[in-house]
């Protein structure tokens, strides 16, 4: 298992992927399941996250989908979420792309 250490070489994301992982997790009477706190912080994930759901036989993957936006919404205001300094000209651009697909979902409900 890659410890990721030594001098940050690692985002989170590539970190997880190097990382071997293996656990046992059960059902809880709603058929939930818990990810643990280590993965989640590896992969960065946190409440309100979406993660795709495959299944092959027996085998469930679960894979985290990554908005292409590095703003996120957070308790009705929009967080920045990267890795590198963003400029003023592109929050701008993607606040707008935001606004104008809000405005286009609610004009799609008034139809």
């Amino acid at each position: 298992m890659s410890t990721g250490q030594g001098g940050g070489a690692f985002s989170g994301i590539e970190h997880a992927k190097e990382m071997a992982f293996a656990t046992t997790v059960t059902l809880d009477q709603a058929g939930r399941v818990l990810i643990p706190k280590s993965l989640r912080d590896a992969l960065r994930l946190v409440p309100g996250d979406t993660l795709s759901m495959e299944f092959d036989g027996d085998r469930v993957t679960l894979r985290a989908i990554r908005s292409a936006s590095v703003l996120r919404k957070k308790r009705g205001i929009w967080v920045f979420h990267g890795d590198r300094k963003i400029s003023a000209t592109e929050t701008d651009r993607a606040l707008e792309s935001l606004r104008q697909e809000r405005d286009q979902e609610m004009r799609g409900a008034k139809a």
